[in-house]
């Protein structure tokens, strides 16, 4: 999640009390819009809309990477660039710190490639399956 951009209608709730993080975020209509399904056709985003959940945020202080648990597991990393969500900056961040054994990159694509470039992401995936 983007948390430099503005929120727009996102609704965060504080189970744990106000002075504490969000536990979990709902995607509003506005954010979807404008953040995930930017380059997407009008109706998916229209469906996405009538779909969306409150999503839990999760502690990274409890999630422990060992070589054993993560590093046993191929890992493939999909960029997207014109995604508004997660930035270029963002995305090679998580790629430099974690690095994958392949790298692709979806050119024209937002935060939701199986709507804004399905036939590309469909290759990269049928790629990414014959090779693993």
């Amino acid at each position: 999640l983007n948390q430099e951009g503005p929120q727009l209608d996102n609704r965060f709730t504080y189970e744990n009390g106000p002075n504490n993080p969000p536990t979990t975020l709902t995607f509003g209509p506005n954010y979807l819009l404008r953040n995930l399904y930017n380059l997407s056709p009008i109706q998916d985003w229209a469906l996405a809309t009538t779909l969306v959940r409150p999503t839990r945020f999760f502690d990274v202080q409890e999630i422990v990477l060992t070589q054993s648990n993560y590093g046993s597991v191929k890992r493939v990393f999909i960029a997207t660039d014109v995604d508004f969500d997660v930035p270029r900056q963002f995305q090679e961040r998580i790629v430099s710190q974690t690095p994958p054994d392949k790298l692709h990159q979806i050119l024209g694509s937002d935060h939701v490639p199986m709507a804004s470039r399905p036939l590309e992401l469909r290759n990269c995936l049928l790629a990414i399956g014959g090779r693993y």
